[in-house]
């Protein structure tokens, strides 16, 4: 905001065009900073860290172009079109607000062009330790283009949870031009990942505003789905709690783990799934809430249902407790699969409280099901039942006696009760086994 900064002798206005050029570094700490568009040379840097700097007063094609460095600490950076940061420039983000709309009001025209992203990090050096970049809306045209895209053929890039990325602002309703893409998040456009840190989506509906991503994607930190807002991912790693209050489909696999480097391994947070929202495996003809589910954590309280889950395909308990209640039970399975079990469970890794699978008539009777259960011990059951119809059993066992055990039981486990209650179809007979007690072949 001082005259002498600039070559022409007075500050920028909305007309021009600016740039930062090699040695030079130019600071934002007022408020009512503007420029049409912003181009950052090699060698040159802009800061943020109070105040506002808006690029493009009007339409929402401009360009915030960085061959240098970028840095936001604090205050707002608002671009009314797209940001681009090339191979080698280094993209620092601590604190403040980052919020680029590329969109105007869905008129293609006026808004990002078509294949251009929206935000678009072509450089391994983004350093996000705090403060949100918000994206307000999805692209205005029709051809499938990326809201946000990462290139780097160099290194992955692993944003720390203390950094949020939010999908729309709870306010702006602008239609996507594109249905199948909405918000579409590219994590993997070179041969390298990047990693967010939290997500938020506050989309609000509206036509074509679904977030949805190319390929499998992480985050280090917490996701939240805002009412009427709704993503579509197909491979995702969550290293935080997950709280939906829209709508969640996960088409492939949900995984509760770390996802740095682009490779699984565990989490060490206390994770949480909850929310007022839907979570469906399918968009359409939904069968379950998830088609398949991984649990990778080595956090001692380890993952907590606040809502009941259901899995259609493969459950995979890598690491962890899972706590349920018969409220906020984990469900394996559905009329017509009976899903699968994957893992080595054990005393760390295991469901504590119950755990319900699906009889079907093709995994009737043919082995043993496991129902990886505990408490403080664990104390696995194993049913094998023949049924005459699709049916629902639960196990839940328990390291001290909660009620009446039959003698028989009793003598096999002592200060230990099991139970299979019969949720729903018809049982002709069942086999159980505790633990490694042996087998009980009983009528019921």
């Amino acid at each position: 905001n001082v005259g002498t900064t600039w070559n022409k002798g007075t500050v920028p206005t909305c007309t021009d065009v600016v740039t930062i050029a090699n040695g030079h570094t130019v600071t934002s700490t007022t408020s009512g900073n503007v420029a049409r568009n912003v181009t950052i040379a090699t060698g040159g840097t802009l800061e943020v860290s109070a105040g506002d700097l808006t690029v493009g007063c009007t339409l929402n094609n401009n360009t915030l172009a960085n061959s240098g460095t970028l840095t936001v600490s604090g205050g707002l950076l608002a671009v009314n079109g797209n940001m681009v940061h090339n191979a080698a420039s280094i993209f620092n983000q601590s604190g403040g607000d980052i919020l680029v709309d590329g969109n105007e009001g869905g008129v293609a025209a006026n808004s990002v062009a078509s294949g251009v992203a929206i935000v678009q990090l072509n450089s391994q050096f983004i350093n996000w330790t705090g403060g949100a970049l918000t994206i307000l809306d999805p692209h205005a045209n029709a051809t499938a283009s990326n809201t946000l895209a990462y290139n780097n053929s160099t290194a992955h890039v692993n944003v720390p949870n203390t950094h949020t990325l939010k999908l729309g602002d709870g306010v702006s309703t602008d239609a996507g031009g594109n249905a199948a893409n909405g918000f579409r998040l590219n994590t993997w456009a070179g041969s390298n990942r990047i990693l967010f840190g939290n997500l938020e989506v506050n989309t609000l509906g509206g036509t074509n505003r679904i977030v949805t991503t190319t390929y499998s994607l992480g985050f280090s930190g917490n996701v939240l789905i805002q009412p009427s807002s709704e993503i579509l991912f197909g491979t995702s790693y969550v290293a935080g709690n997950i709280t939906n209050n829209g709508i969640f489909t996960s088409t492939t696999e949900l995984g509760l783990a770390s996802y740095a480097n682009g490779t699984v391994a565990a989490t060490t947070n206390a994770q949480t799934i909850s929310g007022t929202g839907v979570y469906r495996n399918l968009s359409a003809a939904q069968t379950a809430n998830l088609t398949s589910l991984t649990v990778n954590n080595t956090n001692a309280t380890g993952v907590t249902l606040n809502v009941p889950i259901s899995v259609s395909g493969t459950l995979t308990m890598t690491s962890g407790i899972i706590n349920t209640t018969n409220t906020n039970l984990l469900t394996l399975g559905t009329a017509t699969a009976g899903g699968t079990l994957a893992g080595t469970p054990s005393a760390t890794n295991m469901v504590r409280g119950p755990f319900a699978r699906t009889i079907s008539n093709a995994n009737a009777n043919t082995n043993y099901l496991l129902f990886p259960v505990g408490k403080v011990a664990y104390a696995p059951v194993w049913a094998a039942p023949a049924t005459t119809a699709a049916t629902v059993m639960k196990a839940e066992t328990f390291d001290t006696n909660t009620g009446t055990q039959n003698a028989a039981i009793a003598n096999m486990a002592t200060n230990r009760r099991w139970e299979l209650p019969l949720v729903s179809g018809t049982i002709n007979n069942i086999n159980v086994r505790l633990g490694d007690a042996g087998v009980l072949a009983t009528s019921i």
